[in-house]
């Protein structure tokens, strides 16, 4: 992973360019914590492999999850960084695509990074929290708490 960073605190943006070989989840949580990203938006392109989607059951309150095996185009990822006590999370949906171009998508568990994916992540000036939502069993946006 290598990246360049512009900006003041508070309002940076970074371009974070994932190589082969890494996974996309956990070196976009590892950027946040180097370069000290609380809160911010992500999107990014690339090519991806190994990669687990997952569908939220509402009635169930579970992940359906499916993985999906070899190398597709990550033709979309769209996701925020927010705290959860103390660490980044991030929340991140993707539209991928493979050999027959039909298109997959859902919220994205892992993927190990294939050829590159190119991300932008703009820190937001606010400081975005997720607390536990008993209702559905997840993390959700708590708008409520921030600076």
């Amino acid at each position: 992973m290598r990246y360049r960073i512009q900006g003041r605190s508070g309002r940076r943006i970074a371009v974070v360019k994932l190589e082969r070989g890494d996974e996309a989840i956990s070196s976009l949580l590892e950027f946040c914590r180097r370069a000290r990203v609380s809160s911010g938006t992500v999107s990014a392109l690339g090519a991806v492999e190994k990669t687990t989607l997952g569908w939220f059951d509402r009635r169930r309150r579970v992940y359906v999850k499916r993985t999906f095996r070899g190398v597709v185009e990550l033709a979309s990822l769209t996701g925020n960084i927010a705290r959860l006590g103390k660490n980044p999370i991030l929340h991140a949906h993707v539209v991928c695509s493979g050999r027959s171009f039909r298109s997959v998508a859902g919220h994205l568990f892992s993927a190990t990074v294939a050829v590159t994916v190119e991300c932008v992540v703009i820190e937001t000036g606010a400081l975005l929290r997720r607390k536990p939502d008993p209702r559905f069993g997840l993390n959700l946006l708590d708008i409520n708490e921030g600076r």
